[in-house]
Parts: structure tokens; sequence; C-alpha cells
């Protein structure tokens, strides 16, 4: 008597019965109802960030979980750049609006709009920014003492014309005193 061993992956077992290898079973009808509903979400996902860039604005009209919109875009690279592309287009109109809204009122002589373009435009009325460069270097030891002896005469320097600007200020203050009796 032969015994037959009959080797059975559980892995690819499904209610009983035991799928071929390489094959895929087709959806289900629930499964084609639910994807065409994601379709249709994402595809009001997209309007909806086209009108404006912010996720969680276009979650709450939608009543959709923010988690649920990044998961989908984790998942599907295409859905990610037609969200980022709605996105930008959004952030266009909205430059495009925000620059109008600032030539209206600077046409309207407002002061502070006048202000605020010409410190971000015009070089003569932006605001000079203190650069600090931090590099690395090596010194010799006859360098560094050179270096800070000049900056101990640049301070010595500085606070002798401070000490001289008071002096004067006391003298011209002295003299008006003087005047005054």
């Amino acid at each position: 008597m032969k015994l037959m061993i009959l080797k059975i992956n559980f892995k690819n077992m499904t209610k009983g019965k035991i799928e071929k290898k390489g094959k895929t079973s087709k959806p289900t009808k629930k499964r084609r109802i639910v994807r065409s509903k994601r379709a249709t979400l994402k595809e009001k996902i997209i309007g909806q960030l086209t009108i404006s860039p912010f996720i969680e604005t276009a979650c709450r009209k939608l009543n959709i979980p923010r988690a649920t919109i990044y998961r989908w875009m984790k998942e599907d690279i295409a859905f990610r750049g037609d969200v980022e592309e709605a996105i930008e287009i959004s952030n266009g109109t909205i430059n495009d609006l925000t620059k109008g809204k600032l030539l209206e009122a600077i046409k309207n002589n407002d002061a502070g709009m006048i202000k605020y373009h010409l410190s971000r435009r015009h070089e003569e009325y932006m605001q000079q920014k203190d650069v600090i460069i931090e590099n690395k270097i090596t010194l010799s030891p006859e360098k560094a003492a050179e270096i800070a002896r000049r900056i101990k005469m640049w301070d010595n320097a500085s606070i002798e014309e401070e000490e001289e600007d008071k002096d004067e200020e006391k003298e011209s203050d002295d003299g008006k005193k003087d005047k005054k009796s």
C-alpha cells in the first residue's frame, strides 16, 4: 500500500478551495463598487484642491478623514501627482488674487501696502540683513594672537569713542546751563 503525500499551501486557500498559483480571482461586484466610489472621491478631492490648496478643507467638505487622503497619496503615485498639481494650480490662483489686491491697494495710495511692496521689490528700500558666515579656519597660534589683539584694539577704540561722545554731550549740556544762569 502506497501513501500519498499532499502538500497544501494554506496561504493560497480560500474558503476550503485551493487556488492555483499564478491566477488571480476576478474582483467581486462589491470590490468594483468600492473602487468606483474611491475613484469618484479622488476626482472630487482634486476638484476641491484646485479651488483651495488646503487638504484639510477638502476633507471637511467631502467628509473624508485626512489620513485616508494621505494613505491614498502614499499608495497611488498618480493620485499624489494629481494632488500636488491641483495644489500648485490653486496656490497660483491665490498668488494672482493677492497681487491684484496689492496693486489695487497701491493705486488707492495705501501707504502700508506701498511700503510693503517697496521693501520687497526695490533695492533702495529693502532692509539690510546681517549675514553671518561660519567657517572653520585653522590658525597658527601667532595668527590667533594677532586677531585677538586687533579685536581688543577695535573694542577699546569703540569704547573710547563712546566716552568721548559722552564727554562732548556733557560739555554741551554744561555750556547750556551756564548760558541760562
